[in-house]
């Protein structure tokens, strides 16, 4: 596996070849995304209705899901439950109707467990049923069923889609030849599974975002049960809480990934960051936002057809970086490298007075308070301070591409 460069941003994907994922994956990762984003910078409300933009809940005809850039839709928010957001994702994306498989316009969790684990393969069905585990792949559903209902709370179920599994570090248990996988995946809950992106420092939220789950299968690859967070919680056995894993059958494949690791200077080092890569062919662009997580691996994802592109990577807070003549091939690109340079404060691809000023007004301020900015917090450490200033002094002059 490719490791981190503290100076590179490398496009691969993370253990593995990059990999298609299905549209109704790529917008679910831009929403997490977005959210994480302006979670990070503070922004909990839509600046123009002032509702909180990421929230758990919602009856029939209330819950919404909307994706910046998705049919003209310019912010990212998301008021759903874990069933309720699988449904108009699927609507949206696919113009899926629930109705005539499940007979209802909004089906709870339970029953998309029922229609996955009773599918016989037969034409017209929506879901092809997945029996070993060791063959899930991004996007899948695991849909669950709470066989004996929780103490207290009305949940029937819970919904998760499949990102990616660590079949690196998977752990085998000789006595009862069972696996435990640790499983990255992506869901709306109004609880928390480890590294989970609705925490914040000082904030934890609901609704949509990514955390690691574990399940554990038998030799043959049957789930026995599976645990909320990795190394702790309680574990649910299948006549617990059933897990049935289905692969949606009208998915389709728009985008191809640009995967990888993000490096700033090597006095930042790795973690979480906005990045932006732009690809360009001929007068064509996309503009394709990512984040990358606190290891510093990013995924972006473009309507890009196999050919040559140029491509280049900025920050917020970052000087461009652009790559000419990367071939793009049908799983996507690999093996780009690119050094992000930090003290663009204000964003114009330079560092220079400006930034200085940006910087010095907001000099001695944390996060929450009102004297913060986030872009002049260079080292993301959630205050501007001497750190912040070292490091636009040394690249003080210095633009992008």
């Amino acid at each position: 596996m490719l490791r981190k460069s503290l100076l590179a941003l490398v496009l691969v994907a993370q253990g593995v070849t990059a990999q298609v994922w299905p549209d109704h994956l790529v917008w679910s990762e831009r929403l997490v995304d977005d959210v994480r984003a302006n979670g990070l910078r503070g922004n909990w409300t839509n600046a123009d209705s002032g509702i909180e933009l990421n929230r758990y809940g919602g009856s029939f005809g209330e819950t919404y899901v909307r994706v910046r850039g998705w049919g003209g839709e310019t912010v990212s928010e998301n008021y759903s439950r874990c069933a309720s957001y699988l449904t108009l994702l699927f609507n949206k994306v696919y113009g899926w109707s629930s109705t005539p498989s499940t007979g209802s316009a909004s089906p709870y969790a339970y029953q998309y467990n029922h229609l996955i684990k009773n599918a016989v393969g037969a034409q017209g069905e929506p879901f092809a049923k997945v029996v070993d585990f060791r063959t899930v792949l991004p996007g899948d559903v695991l849909a669950v069923d709470y066989v004996v209902p929780p103490v207290s709370g009305e949940a029937t179920g819970h919904i998760f889609q499949v990102r990616r599994v660590d079949w690196d570090n998977a752990t085998f248990d000789a006595d009862t030849q069972q696996t435990t996988y640790p499983v990255h995946v992506l869901d709306c809950s109004s609880s928390r599974h480890d590294d989970d992106t609705r925490v914040f420092p000082g904030v934890t939220t609901q609704g949509v975002g990514r955390g690691w789950i574990a399940i554990t299968t038998d030799s043959d690859g049957n789930i026995v049960s599976h645990r909320w967070r990795i190394s702790s919680g309680d574990t649910y056995t299948q006549a617990e809480r059933h897990v049935a894993i289905g692969r949606f059958a009208g998915q389709a494949f728009s985008f191809l990934p640009l995967a990888g690791t993000v490096g700033f200077d090597a006095n930042v080092g790795a973690g979480e960051a906005e990045v932006t890569v732009r690809v360009t062919q001929g007068g064509s662009t996309w503009t394709l936002p990512g984040f990358t997580d606190a290891e510093g691996n990013l995924r972006v994802w473009g309507p890009l057809a196999p050919g040559l592109y140029d491509v280049a990577a900025k920050g917020p807070n970052s000087l461009r970086h652009s790559v000419p003549n990367v071939l793009v091939g049908a799983e996507g690109a690999t093996g780009l490298a690119f050094a992000l340079v930090l003290g663009d404060v204000n964003g114009d691809n330079s560092v220079n007075i400006a930034d200085f000023l940006r910087l010095r007004a907001a000099f001695g301020s944390s996060a929450g308070q009102l004297a913060y900015d986030f872009e002049a917090d260079l080292n993301r450490d959630g205050s501007v301070g001497i750190p912040d200033f070292l490091i636009l002094r040394s690249n003080f002059g210095r633009s992008g591409d």
